[in-house]
């Protein structure tokens, strides 16, 4: 008895094993597994130069119809990552006209910035028109009421140096973006590229303190638009000293 348990045992398994293996390749085809749809990113680089050759740095570098921005650095170079095809590349400074160019490369792209008020070549795309959430692309950037002076003043009669940072004699830079309305008010500050050790907070804070500035301008008509404010901290002794 046993051993006829055994031999049927041994049967099913056989069977088992055969029927699997009979429709192994129909039992897989209905197996389907979910595809991850990814967007693809792209790097993008490039150098920006005024009418003399010589780099601009600071220049806001934005992709039209999302968030991401980025600046250029002391040499006028820039690096920014989209998720779209055929992306438009908006750049803006502060003293030049903004500018629009759709990517055809995906590195080492020339740019070339005019001042208000010189005319570019025909080739070269303006940045006009609302933005996202109805923030233009001005020609003219706001401006901060009573020029550098007064800007300078408000920053010194201001700024409260975080106590971290003076203890270890920690310099900083901050760039702050914003939106200036038609009025002149400042919206929506945040910090686009901080530096930690308390910076961040102060230069938001000063910001949004600030009084209202004078509004950017699109082909003459006062516009809401964005703004991205470079704050630096030097180092301040303490007290005393």
């Amino acid at each position: 008895m046993l051993q006829f348990l055994r031999c049927s045992v041994l049967l099913c398994l056989v069977q088992l094993a055969t029927a699997v293996t009979s429709h192994g390749t129909s039992l897989a085809a209905s197996i389907s597994f979910p595809s991850l749809a990814r967007p693809i990113g792209v790097a993008i680089t490039g150098n920006v130069l005024n009418t003399k050759g010589e780099p601009l740095p600071s220049v806001v570098v934005a992709v039209k119809g999302t968030p991401t921005t980025t600046t250029t650095n002391a040499a006028g170079n820039f690096f920014v990552a989209v998720e779209i095809s055929d992306p438009v590349l908006i750049f803006t400074c502060a003293g030049y006209q903004a500018q629009a160019l759709t990517v055809q490369a995906r590195s080492g792209l020339a740019i070339t910035l005019y001042p208000i008020g010189v005319a570019p070549p025909s080739s070269v795309q303006p940045a006009t028109g609302a933005g996202l959430n109805g923030v233009a692309f001005a020609d003219e950037l706001p401006t901060f009421t009573g020029g550098e002076a007064a800007y300078g003043a408000y920053l010194r009669q201001n700024v409260r140096y975080p106590e971290k940072a003076r203890e270890q004699g920690l310099p900083g830079t901050v760039f702050v973006n914003f939106v200036v309305d038609e009025s002149g008010r400042i919206l929506d500050a945040q910090v686009l590229k901080g530096c930690g050790n308390g910076f961040d907070e102060e230069a938001l804070r000063l910001v949004r303190l600030m009084p209202w500035w004078n509004p950017g301008r699109s082909l003459g008509k006062i516009v809401r638009s964005a703004c991205t404010l470079r704050i630096r901290f030097g180092v301040v002794p303490e007290p005393g000293n």
